[in-house]
């Protein structure tokens, strides 16, 4: 992996890589099954990670025989989570500061995520951090979810980088694939995985860490 000041642009996941999420949205599931008579089977969180938000409401309706249409289910979604967003869900530890860090450089810097325009877009508006951003991309706009790279791919044409001169933050085994489909170095921010999922993100990412606070020094900001 490169130094920092070599890559041309910085590109972030936002769900579990920027923002502490996974509890938010394991509620949720288990909120909006059990309004329908569901629990949420175990396999559930694996089995969607990575989609855009259309295509995890198009798996539910499909998996659970939901009379709901994928329109309703999404809006379900964002009415149950935007308020949860502006005013409960934290950064990760060190992340704030570190988009900060990098914007003050120069560094372009985007943002490539399964989650909505409405709520991320809100969230970093709140946190004044919207303007840090050259390009926010989602799965939702692009040709499929991850791990496809198109999500990374348009993010890089919007900052007008290369893709392998890009660094992309993750922290689910498809955003790595997709972000290195796309060419881009990652780093994996730790997330409750199995051990088996781990040491899969560990072989494919190289660089592993917990927070943003323990970076390897190469990727820290040094101005």
């Amino acid at each position: 992996m490169k130094k920092l000041d070599e890559y041309s642009a910085v590109i972030f996941d936002f769900d579990g890589t920027l923002v502490d999420s996974l509890s938010l949205w394991q509620d949720i599931d288990r909120i909006f099954l059990g309004s329908r008579g569901y629990e949420v089977p175990p396999d559930l969180h694996e089995a969607i990670a990575g989609m855009s938000f259309e295509e995890t409401a198009e798996y539910f309706r499909k998996r659970f025989s939901l009379t709901d249409s994928v329109p309703q289910i999404m809006q379900t979604w964002e009415n149950l989570s935007l308020s949860e967003y502006l005013n409960s869900i934290p950064f990760k530890p060190g992340a704030k500061n570190y988009i900060r860090s990098l914007h003050r450089t120069g560094k372009p810097l985007g943002i490539a995520t399964s989650n909505i325009p409405t709520t991320t877009e809100a969230f970093l508006q709140k946190h004044g951090l919207h303007g840090c951003f050259g390009a926010m991309s989602y799965t939702g706009n692009a040709t499929a979810g991850k791990p496809d790279p198109a999500v990374f791919l348009n993010a890089a044409k919007t900052l007008g980088v290369d893709p392998n001169s890009c660094l992309a933050f993750e922290d689910t085994l498809e955003g790595i694939s997709a972000a290195r489909s796309a060419g881009m170095d990652t780093v994996a921010i730790r997330e409750k995985w199995s051990p088996e999922l781990s040491e899969k993100i560990r072989r494919m990412s190289g660089t592993v860490v917990d927070n943003y606070l323990l970076l390897p020094e190469d990727l820290r900001v040094t101005a």
